[in-house]
């Protein structure tokens, strides 16, 4: 576990970078630029975002991307192709994480939509490292707060675990692409985006453009 006072440093470095990047976007309120801090039981939104009901407010955890909820993968093996809910797997395992845990994050800055973005620990666990580690989140960019970050995905890709088994659309792609974004999507429609995608975040284990388009026929 990385030493409090380092971690406070590197948050503190990321905030006077993100409040720099807000003034360069003409965001007015000063409040911005010093994001706030939380402690206690949370809710589970999704794969990345917690609510802490006691403030009324959520954070999403800094450095990491998931699938979306509705979002689904496809395992390819000699006998078909299945569907992985990739979404709903990353939200059940934040929830087990977390559980009924006191949940500390330190925010770093803020998303575009104005949402916290937060390093958060339970029980001195970095969250977000714990998910890279079983493969159900990518690094998001290419500076995370700890560089322990890609060796530990390089070890999940490696070993296929959670959706580097599988194959999966970019999350921002598909966020731009899929149409239904609904709890009721169903995994034909990401089967058509993966078989006509610009880019997907999983191993070249097959040659996924030589899936059979699926239609609702």
């Amino acid at each position: 576990m990385i030493a409090r006072a380092a971690i406070l440093a590197a948050v503190g470095l990321s905030v006077a970078l993100t409040g720099c990047a807000s003034s360069q976007r003409n965001i007015a309120s000063d409040a911005r630029l010093s994001p706030p801090g939380f402690s206690g039981r949370v809710s589970v939104v999704d794969g990345r975002t917690l609510m802490f009901p006691e403030h009324g407010r959520t954070v999403q955890l800094m450095n990491i991307d998931t699938c979306e909820l509705p979002q689904w993968a496809v395992v390819q093996s000699s006998s078909g192709s299945s569907p992985v809910p990739c979404g709903a797997k990353a939200k059940a395992w934040l929830t087990r994480t977390v559980g009924a845990q006191s949940v500390e994050c330190l925010g770093t800055g803020y998303t575009q939509s104005g949402q916290v973005l937060a390093y958060c620990t339970v029980t001195g666990r970095d969250v977000a490292l714990e998910m890279l580690r079983v493969g159900l989140a990518v690094i998001d960019t290419p500076r995370p707060l700890r560089t322990e970050y890609f060796s530990v995905q390089s070890e999940a890709v490696a070993k296929r675990y959670g959706i580097w088994g599988t194959f999966v659309l970019d999350m921002d792609e598909w966020r731009r692409r899929a149409v239904d974004q609904t709890p009721t999507r169903q995994p034909i429609a990401d089967y058509d985006l993966l078989a006509d995608r610009d880019r997907d975040v999983t191993p070249p284990m097959f040659e996924s453009r030589n899936v059979p388009k699926v239609t609702g026929k």
